[in-house]
């Protein structure tokens, strides 16, 4: 209750013996806030005004006809907008302590004043959604880095998962402690997401490239060896061969290619001439 200077209230006696009091105090409530939708949440906060010691046949409570709630629409709070101020009744049953071993059940009336909030984005918006999707535009520069220069992309795609990183732990700092995933943390899993999908696009791409490379190295090799030659040169003018280019291949013909396949096959020994050398890649 308000007491400076004076203590403030207000007792007025009318003609017709109705007593009116009335007094000014301050409170200090709390709400719960579910963060579910953070940080594009609207929160419901409710005040309840009964009494604790007199039933409803004692003492009725009831709003105001008029403006029943007034409140400065100057004074504004610096993450939330009222978007909703309402009025009520939360008349209902109670259970109130008698003495430790007693207890009695009672109809009590109750007055309910509901301020709906809506949570400002425009901060959110520039310390948490704009860097981090900037963040993920730059790891997407990787793709036109030409993928030879390892280096680079390696370096690139790491630094914006370590930034992003950086950032999602410093905003996320600031925030309550809740046991459920927030709207926040599934953009920032969704930014991380993106970033290690970059990366993880560049080591594939670098692993099927080294496969080709060491592919085109065996075939060119096989390419130039003598052996590779003249097997090619015994296939264009078997008789086989034609049969099988022409989808008409027989028992005898198949013999004659299994024959070079096996002759093709024997890395490592000569065909007589001196002429083959053993093939040695990883």
């Amino acid at each position: 209750l308000q007491d400076v200077t004076v203590p403030n209230f207000n007792m007025f006696v009318a003609n017709d013996g109705t007593v009116a009091y009335s007094c000014r105090a301050t409170c200090s409530i709390s709400c719960s806030l579910k963060l579910v939708n953070y940080p594009m949440d609207h929160q419901h906060c409710y005040i309840r005004v009964l009494s604790y010691a007199h039933v409803a046949e004692q003492v009725s409570m009831q709003w105001f006809t008029r403006d029943p709630i007034r409140h400065n629409h100057e004074i504004g709070l610096p993450e939330f907008q009222i978007t909703e101020v309402s009025d009520t009744y939360c008349n209902g049953t109670y259970r109130y302590a008698l003495t430790d071993k007693s207890h009695k059940i009672g109809n009590f009336s109750c007055l309910m004043a509901n301020i709906f909030l809506s949570r400002s984005i425009g901060y959110n918006l520039v310390q948490s959604y704009i860097p981090t999707g900037l963040i993920v535009m730059i790891s997407w520069v990787s793709f036109w880095i030409d993928r030879r220069a390892v280096p680079a992309r390696v370096t690139l795609s790491f630094t914006t998962l370590v930034s992003l990183t950086t950032l999602g732990n410093g905003l996320r700092f600031g925030l309550p402690q809740v046991s459920y995933a927030k709207a926040i943390d599934l953009w920032y899993g969704a930014c991380m997401m993106f970033v290690f999908c970059a990366l993880l696009e560049f080591a594939l791409i670098n692993s099927y490239m080294r496969r080709s490379e060491k592919f085109d190295h065996i075939s060119k090799t096989f390419a130039n060896s003598p052996r590779y030659r003249s097997l090619m040169e015994k296939l264009a003018n078997d008789p086989a061969t034609k049969a099988f280019s022409n989808g008409k291949i027989g028992n005898g013909q198949q013999k004659t290619l299994n024959k070079y396949g096996k002759e093709f096959n024997q890395n490592g020994h000569s065909n007589g001439r001196g002429e083959d050398k053993p093939i040695m890649y990883r």
